[in-house]
């Protein structure tokens, strides 16, 4: 009989000692599992955070970049445009300068070698030639009048049908009017030859840059 209750003890204390193990292990694979959630959620948290730092970083070059491009781009056109009214500015002063000369060329001439200057005789500019004038330039719908009034580059179509010979008469011309004129037609076309060169310019170094 004394056996027993030291039996019944000792049962208890491994029963105990078992429900405890047990217990202990649960509480091991709960906290286990706490942590690795938390380790899993800190390093997706993490990776998120650089992904969009790496994100946040492009962005910011690629702005940047567009800054650069944009600012290169202004001044590269304050530039060129510059350069054009530069480049205006001579066709202008030179188109004055041919301007002033044009008396000396058409006023007097000198018949031979060492002779006494003498008027210039006046040369007949007929219609037709102002027609054809007016032609080759592109100023179409500008035919000189039969009136004979008509000037080089300038004139209106009669509303009555013309003579036979109405191209054939005096259109009032001399040649320092003709000079006037291509004096300012020359300086409108190198204006525009200057405009498309720089046109030219920027298109060229606009795919040098992006090269």
């Amino acid at each position: 009989m004394f056996d027993t209750p030291f039996i019944t003890n000792r049962l208890n204390a491994v029963l105990s000692a078992l429900v405890l193990a047990g217990v202990a292990a649960v509480v091991a694979g709960g906290a286990g599992y706490g942590f690795g959630q938390r380790l899993a959620r800190a390093r997706g948290e993490a990776a998120l955070a650089e992904l969009q730092r790496v994100h946040a970083v492009a962005l910011a070059k690629a702005a940047d970049q567009a800054r650069l491009r944009l600012v290169a781009e202004v001044e590269r056109g304050h530039r060129l445009a510059q350069q054009m009214v530069d480049e205006k500015a001579v066709h202008a002063q030179e188109k004055r300068s041919v301007l002033r000369r044009i008396p000396n060329v058409t006023t007097v001439y000198v018949p031979a070698p060492g002779a006494a200057p003498e008027p210039l005789p006046r040369a007949v500019f007929t219609a037709g030639f102002v027609r054809e004038y007016n032609g080759a330039i592109g100023a179409i719908g500008l035919p000189a009048a039969d009136t004979g009034a008509a000037a080089a580059g300038a004139g209106a179509t009669a509303e009555a049908a013309p003579a036979p010979d109405a191209w054939l008469r005096d259109a009032g011309l001399s040649q320092a009017d003709i000079l006037a004129h291509i004096a300012d037609y020359g300086e409108r076309c190198r204006n525009l030859d200057a405009q498309v060169n720089r046109l030219i310019d920027r298109s060229q170094e606009a795919a040098d840059e992006y090269r």
